[in-house]
C-alpha cells in the first residue's frame, strides 16, 4: 500500500534519493536508547483506504522485516474526500455534463462541474472538490443524488471518506531487546493483519547523546507540507508535531546587547533599557541535500523545543537568518555539515526604566502578591498672564503641593530647557514632609505670555 510522507519529514516513506551509482544519499539518523518519535504519514493519492480499516507503526529491521510491534495506532488526522456512486466509483471531470435525475438537495437537470458545485453550496456538506483532503470534517457526508453521466452511467452519488493524513506518537520503548549498538532499523505502517505495508528511511542505535539533539517543533496552522491539526487521544487534547534527534551540538555563545541610553540636559546619560540575550552557534553533522532541507523547515517553525543535554537545554527557542553550509572541496559532495546561530531565550534578560510595575517585580506565583499602583508623574504646562495660570507677571517662585517629594524636575521656559547655574536658571526643593509643597524659584522673573512646561523625572 503506498504510504508517503511530507516531502519535509526527516521520517520518510517516500522514495529513496539515489545517486547515480543506485546508493541512497540521505544519511541514517541516531536513536538513542528508546524508540520514541513523533512524525506524519499520508496515503497517495493513487490508492483510496477506507476510514475503516486501521493503521499500526512498528519497527523494522534494515530488510523490513517487523521487529518490534504493539498496536501503536497511526491517528486520522486530515482526510481523503471522494464524490463517487454508492459502489465506489469516482465521479471525474470527464464524466460531465451529469444530468441530476433525482435529488432532494438540489433541482433536477444538466450540470456542468462549475454549476454542479454552485447548487451544493447550500448543503451542509460543505464538498470542496470531486476529490480533496480536509483537516476539518463536512457536517454531513449524505448527497444521495441520483445522476446520469455524459457516458450514460446511472447511479447515486455519496461522499466517500478515506485515509488522507495520519499521526504517529510512538511512545518510549526500551531499544536494547531489539536493537544493538550501532545497528539499523527503520520505522514502518502496518495494517489490521500485522502485515508490513511500509518502511521508512534508516535509522540506528547510539550510546552516547552527548552530540546529538532533540528537536520537538510544529506549527499554528497547516505548512510546509505538514497538517497540524488538534487531537484527542485517550483524554489528551494536543496539537499534534515532529520529533526527531539529529546529529547536532551548540557551542561559542554569545550575548547580544541592544540599549537604550539617553542623554540628559546635564550631560548625565541615564539607561532607559537593555535587552541581553543569549545565542549559540549550532553544528550540523553530514547531511544530504534533502535533509538540509528539511533541517532548515525544522528551524523555521513557529515552535521549536531544543533538547541537548550536554548544554542543560530543554526549552523553546528560535532560530533566525540563514543557515551557512560548509562544502568540501569536491565535484558534487554527497553530504556536507552546515552551521547556524539560534537564540535561547530562557537567558534574556531585560532592564526596562520606562516606569511598569514601579520598578517592582511581581512574583505570579504568590497567591496573596499585590502590586503598588504606579502614581502618575507630574506634568503641567500653561501660558503666564492667561485666565487660570498659576504664575502671573513678574513671579519668581512656583510652588505646588503635588510636587511635595518629587526627586527631580524639568522646567522649559518658551521651549529653553532651564540649566542649574547661568543667567536664566531655575532651582527646586522638594518639601521637607510631605505636607509641605515643592518650590521651583525662576530667575529671572517670568513674564506675561511666557510659555512654560513642568515635569517630574
Amino acid at each position: 500500500m503506498p504510504i508517503a510522507s511530507p516531502v519535509n519529514s526527516f521520517v520518510d516513506f517516500n522514495e529513496q534519493n539515489l545517486d547515480c551509482r543506485g546508493n541512497a544519499r540521505d544519511v541514517a539518523l541516531p536513536v538513542y536508547e528508546t524508540f520514541d518519535i513523533k512524525f506524519q504519514i499520508y496515503i497517495s493519492d493513487d490508492e483510496k483506504k477506507p476510514k475503516t480499516e486501521l493503521l499500526y507503526a512498528a519497527v523494522c529491521t534494515e530488510a523490513c522485516s517487523l521487529l518490534y510491534e504493539n498496536s501503536i495506532p497511526v491517528v486520522s488526522t486530515c482526510d481523503r474526500y471522494v464524490i463517487q456512486s454508492t459502489g465506489g466509483v469516482a465521479l471525474l471531470s470527464t464524466d460531465f455534463p451529469i444530468i441530476v435525475l433525482n435529488s432532494d438537495h438540489i433541482p433536477a437537470g444538466s450540470y456542468d462541474q462549475r454549476a454542479f458545485f454552485e447548487a451544493l453550496k447550500d448543503l451542509d456538506a460543505t464538498v470542496q472538490a470531486l476529490d480533496y483532503i480536509s483537516c476539518c470534517p463536512p457536517t454531513s457526508v449524505d448527497l444521495d443524488i441520483d445522476i446520469s453521466t455524459a457516458g450514460g452511467a446511472n447511479y447515486t452519488l455519496e461522499l466517500g471518506v478515506y485515509w488522507g493524513y495520519g499521526y504517529v506518537e510512538f511512545p518510549v520503548v526500551e531499544m536494547a531487546p531489539y536493537v544493538g549498538f550501532n545497528e539499523c532499523f527503520r520505522y514502518c505502517i502496518l495494517n489490521a493483519a500485522n502485515e508490513v505495508q511500509s518502511c521508512s528511511n534508516l535509522f540506528y542505535s547510539i550510546i552516547d547523546p552527548c552530540y546529538t539533539t532533540v528537536f520537538t517543533y510544529r506549527n499554528e496552522e497547516n505548512a510546509y507540507g505538514f497538517k497540524y491539526s488538534y487531537i484527542d487521544e485517550a483524554g489528551d487534547p494536543h496539537i499534534t508535531e515532529n520529533q526527531i534527534r539529529l546529529s547536532v551540538f551548540f557551542d561559542k555563545p554569545t550575548r547580544p546587547v541592544e540599549e537604550n541610553i539617553f542623554r540628559r540636559s546635564d550631560k548625565v546619560q541615564q539607561r532607559l533599557s537593555t535587552l541581553i540575550e543569549k545565542e549559540w552557534l549550532g553544528h550540523t553533522s553530514y547531511l544530504s541535500d534533502d535533509q538540509h532541507d528539511k533541517f532548515i523547515v525544522m528551524l523555521k517553525h513557529d515552535t521549536l523545543h531544543v533538547y541537548h543535554e550536554n548544554r542543560n537545554m530543554d526549552r523553546n527557542m528560535t532560530q533566525e537568518g540563514e543557515v551557512e553550509y560548509i562544502y568540501p572541496d569536491i565535484n558534487n559532495p554527497k553530504t556536507y555539515p552546515a552551521t547556524f546561530r539560534i537564540k535561547d531565550y530562557n537567558y534574556s534578560y531585560v532592564n526596562n526604566n520606562c516606569g511598569f510595575n514601579c520598578g517592582i517585580e511581581i512574583n505570579d506565583e504568590c497567591d496573596n502578591g499585590t502590586a503598588p499602583p504606579c502614581p502618575d508623574k507630574y506634568f503641567i504646562e500653561f501660558t503666564v498672564g492667561d485666565p487660570g495660570s498659576p504664575m502671573a507677571n513678574g513671579d519668581t517662585v512656583y510652588s505646588d503641593a503635588a510636587l511635595s517629594q518629587a526627586v527631580a524636575v524639568e522646567v522649559y521656559r518658551e521651549g529653553l530647557l532651564q540649566h542649574e547655574s547661568g543667567v536664566n536658571n531655575i532651582t527646586f526643593v522638594r518639601g521637607a514632609n510631605p505636607s509641605q509643597p515643592g518650590v521651583i524659584t525662576f530667575t529671572p522673573e517670568v513674564i506675561t505670555g511666557e510659555r512654560i512646561a513642568i515635569w517630574e523625572l
